[in-house]
């Protein structure tokens, strides 16, 4: 038989299991029904929105390397905020704007490397289309200019070996463009062609050092635009010679004496056609030894 003890200890047992069974159907209730919820969530379902965020993350971080994702990079950065300015991403002003900073940077830390190995196929390449390498310059700015970008980080080191290849590039392409292009009056016979020597030797230098980076010596526009150096200048020489003949000798009506026009006039235009043919024994010089012939028959043709 229970005695009177016994009987008070089953009661408190019996209110204590009873109490805790009260508290845990309470907790279920409020944590089920709008109580305590983790960011991003309502109640138990996940939020929507930033699902559709992550999927796009996702997404971009498989964009294969051989097309560049600018367009969906700046479509999941527009979605973010929109969504933001909705107040999608949580209950509260703050967990909404802590959310969007989050996918914010995320989605940064996902398009920058994907970026860079995007670009760095460009370089890869011995193709180089310029209208490529214009989005990588203006890539390069924006993200240059993120917040979410940590200084001497790799991806910070990244980003300085992708303009260490640009301003090599353009180093490059722009003295093949000064070789191409000469500005130079025909009007004073005593100016000549300058010596190109230093620029010769230059495109040579290039060529031998592999155009001093790893990824322009792929670019086979710019090889071959070098080996074409001499080329260029000697075409830029005889064009220039070939004007200014023709402007010098067509002075021949100004001399009486054909003697005086070769004196005053051929003479010199004869040792600069010489100059040119000892800096480029393959340029076209007999034309142009041709061309001051016709111009001394005219003069003497005229004073006879």
């Amino acid at each position: 038989m229970l005695t009177y003890i016994d009987k008070m200890k089953i009661v408190k047992i019996t209110f204590l299991i009873g109490f805790l069974a009260l508290m845990g159907f309470l907790l279920y209730s409020m944590g089920g029904e709008g109580g305590i919820s983790e960011p991003g969530q309502i109640g138990d379902e996940k939020n929507q929105f930033i699902e559709e965020i992550d999927r796009k993350i996702d997404s971009l971080a498989n964009q294969p390397e051989s097309t560049f994702s600018h367009q969906f990079y700046k479509d999941i950065h527009y979605r973010i905020t929109d969504f933001a300015s909705q107040q999608h991403f949580g209950q509260t002003e703050s967990e909404n704007n802590q959310v969007s900073e989050s996918l914010h940077k995320t989605l940064y830390s996902t398009y920058a490397p994907k970026f860079v190995a995007q670009a760095k196929y460009v370089f890869s390449r011995s193709e180089w289309k310029v209208e490529e390498l214009n989005l990588i310059r203006a890539e390069m700015r924006e993200l240059s200019k993120s917040p979410y970008l940590e200084s001497r980080s790799d991806m910070s080191n990244s980003f300085v070996e992708i303009r260490s290849i640009l301003d090599k590039y353009d180093e490059i392409s722009d003295f093949v463009n000064s070789c191409k292009i000469f500005s130079i009056p025909v009007q004073q016979l005593d100016n000549q062609f300058p010596d190109v020597t230093d620029k010769i030797q230059r495109s040579e230098q290039y060529l031998s050092a592999n155009l001093e980076n790893a990824y322009v010596n792929n670019c086979a526009r710019l090889k071959e635009d070098l080996r074409n150096v001499r080329q260029y200048l000697s075409d830029n020489n005889y064009n220039y010679l070939l004007e200014k003949i023709n402007y010098h000798g067509g002075r021949y009506t100004e001399f009486s004496i054909t003697f005086d026009f070769q004196n005053a006039i051929t003479r010199k235009l004869k040792n600069e056609v010489f100059s040119f043919k000892q800096k480029f024994p393959l340029g076209n010089h007999r034309q142009l030894y041709d061309l001051i012939k016709d111009y001394e028959d005219k003069s003497f043709k005229s004073n006879n």
